[in-house]
């Protein structure tokens, strides 16, 4: 049987994810916190897009105990593809995550993340490459 164990707000969102076995909290913690300021600074705002409210998409992926990621996709549209599809890609090129400190039976971490997308201030909007901040994970 598997329990859905939610944790840790940081400021891409709450994570959660599907899991059979019991972990440090601490440790899992420090996880959800890599994993969503990784993910964080690969997210883009879409070019040439104009919005005026906060848009929330939720996104589900798996990731493995090496920490590649495989089956990513929408749980919960913007209503706009093209954040949709940003967040998709904030996932993929954030492909390795930390690795997880367990995976579920079937090797996996089944984790959601809602990422919302604040209308950007013109100076803050940011597009293009990930800054060299972000950290590699698995290279």
């Amino acid at each position: 049987m598997r329990r859905l164990i939610n944790f840790i707000r940081v400021s891409v969102g709450l994570i959660s994810f599907a899991a059979a076995q019991r972990c440090d909290a601490e440790t899992v913690d420090m996880w959800a916190q890599a994993t969503a300021e990784h993910i964080r600074c690969h997210l883009l705002y879409p070019p040439n897009t104009r919005f005026s409210s906060p848009l929330k998409v939720i996104v589900r992926f798996n990731v493995s105990a090496d920490g590649s990621v495989s089956d990513i996709n929408i749980e919960q549209s913007t209503g706009i593809i093209a954040f949709d599809q940003a967040a998709i890609a904030a996932v993929e090129t954030a492909d390795p995550m930390p690795n997880p400190p367990f995976v579920g039976p079937n090797g996996v971490i089944d984790a959601k993340l809602p990422l919302v997308f604040s209308p950007p201030r013109a100076t803050l909007a940011r597009s293009g490459p990930p800054p060299s901040t972000c950290r590699t994970y698995g290279m």
